[in-house]
């Protein structure tokens, strides 16, 4: 029987600090269990986020959790860190928008892999529940010798190994690895393996086996809903992520008389609502909310928003979801 130690669970928690003091402990929380990041906001009185952290092996498994914020990891903070690292990060509960060579909107298991030596935006736009792994450099390139193919890149449950890396990423927690089932060598190897298949999955393409017809209409609108945030997404882009045709997805939603730029506007509205309706996100202004949930230019946004409510932004933040009427 071995007699080696069991690990511990690191922890940091906003919930120890008085409310004023609750960004400067997150960054310096940020700082010693990842990577140093400057917090964005937005600042609010009941703002909190935890950390817990166990060494896997060679990896630092990590659970993140607490209200929507932003943070940054500029040329500043790069300079800050005391290890180059790679990680995998995904959401089990909340949307987040990252930036990271390209900017994408990510949902709940869905994964992205970060170089902490590049620019760096994570912003969540809900409540959250993340697990992230830290990746040494030397183990990573065990598994990846081309790293960069799959950075900021989304590995989605689309794909047969990026299915079963996001579910098995999902599925650890630090207090199952107190006693792991397996050693925890051989997890971490697994999750190697797994990083390594995905990744080849993206580097050729993204091909997967055929779906049934039936539910790739609802796949198509989910991959809008949860890109609707990108400015520029294109029709082309969406079915590029799905491995189909630009003409296959238009097929597919014209078969529910539908077409991608109403769908695309209806999903953009409602991230836009859910943010108008949030407390977290009352420092900002309507036309940047407008901005955040995929629309470039502010009038578009008012004109669009009141079509589809029947208000504009700044009435349905007041709670007037009702058009007015001019009897």
């Amino acid at each position: 029987m071995s007699d080696s130690p069991l690990p511990t669970i690191r922890t940091w928690s906003t919930s120890t600090v008085p409310p004023a003091q609750r960004v400067a402990y997150f960054e310096a929380a940020c700082a010693t269990a990842i990577i140093p990041f400057s917090f964005s906001g937005p600042h609010t009185a009941s703002f909190c986020a935890s950390i817990e952290a166990v060494e896997l092996g060679p990896l630092s498994l990590m659970r993140h959790s607490g209200s929507a914020h932003m943070v940054r990891s500029g040329k500043l903070e790069i300079q800050r860190q005391i290890d180059h690292n790679f990680n995998v990060l995904a959401s089990r509960r909340g949307s987040w928008r990252l930036r990271h060579r390209d900017e994408n909107l990510f949902a709940p298991n869905i994964a992205a892999f970060t170089d902490s030596q590049l620019d760096l935006m994570v912003e969540t736009l809900e409540d959250y529940d993340f697990v992230n792994l830290q990746l040494p450099v030397g183990w990573v390139r065990q598994w990846l010798p081309e790293p960069q193919v799959v950075l900021g890149r989304r590995i989605t449950p689309h794909t047969p190994w990026g299915r079963a890396l996001t579910n098995f990423m999902t599925a650890l927690t630090p207090e199952s690895m107190i006693r792991p089932p397996l050693p925890q060598q051989l997890i971490a190897d697994h999750l190697g393996a797994l990083l390594a298949l995905a990744a080849n999955e993206i580097a050729n393409g993204g091909h997967s086996p055929a779906r049934a017809d039936k539910s790739l209409a609802d796949r198509i609108e989910e991959c809008i809903r949860q890109r609707c945030g990108e400015l520029t997404l294109t029709a082309s882009e969406v079915a590029r992520a799905l491995d189909i045709s630009p003409r296959t997805l238009h097929r597919h939603l014209a078969s529910r008389n539908k077409a991608f730029g109403i769908v695309l506007l209806s999903a953009r509205v409602a991230v836009a609502a859910r943010m108008l309706e949030s407390r977290l996100f009352s420092r900002l202004t309507t036309a940047q909310i407008g901005q955040r949930a995929g629309f470039a230019d502010p009038s578009h946004f008012a004109r669009t928003f009141r079509r589809a409510v029947g208000v504009s932004p700044l009435k349905f933040r007041h709670g007037e979801t009702e058009p007015k009427s001019h009897e």
